[in-house]
């Protein structure tokens, strides 16, 4: 590998780090769409799957290729989707989704995190900064976004607990 090759090897790797932002969003659109619940019922074009979201067949398509990009759902050559393994994991039924943990991701953590150089600046929390009260205290006012932690907050538990109850001895 040539020095340039090995630069733009780093170059590509930086680039897809920062543009990650574009990853958590799909992702969180997709779980609150509830595209992977409707492919995995059965709606799989792509005219079918605009209609039961609401949205423009064009603009859907494109998220889906996005989404295939990532591995989480797969263009099949009729123009039908399916849902890869890590697609399922975005299903509200499974014993292992992070789909409410993506939306909660999606909706209520970019903001803060867009609030990062003032708070490192600062020393503020990025919270406080982006919606005026700092750690989680909006919650007891805002019952929607409390019920949207509580539903992320219990995909990542199912999991933690499943692999907690696997690893550990508990007799």
């Amino acid at each position: 590998m040539t020095q340039a090759d090995a630069a733009l090897d780093r170059t590509s790797e930086l680039l897809e780090l920062i543009e990650g932002k574009w990853t958590t969003q799909a992702i969180g659109v997709a779980a609150e769409l509830g595209i992977a619940d409707l492919i995995a019922g059965g709606t799989r074009d792509i005219e079918g799957l605009a209609r039961s979201t609401s949205c423009e067949p064009g603009a859907l398509r494109r998220l889906l290729r996005a989404l295939a990009s990532l591995g989480i759902c797969r263009e099949r050559d009729d123009g039908t989707y399916g849902l890869t393994s890590l697609g399922t994991l975005l299903q509200g039924d499974e014993q292992t989704s992070l789909r409410a943990w993506a939306v909660w991701s999606a909706r209520h953590h970019w903001a803060p995190w867009g609030r990062l150089l003032e708070s490192v600046r600062s020393g503020e929390s990025a919270r406080a900064l982006a919606g005026g009260v700092d750690g989680y205290n909006h919650l007891e006012r805002d019952a929607a976004t409390a019920s949207a932690f509580n539903r992320g907050i219990a995909d990542l538990t199912r999991i933690v607990a499943a692999r907690l109850c696997d690893t550990c001895n508990f007799s």
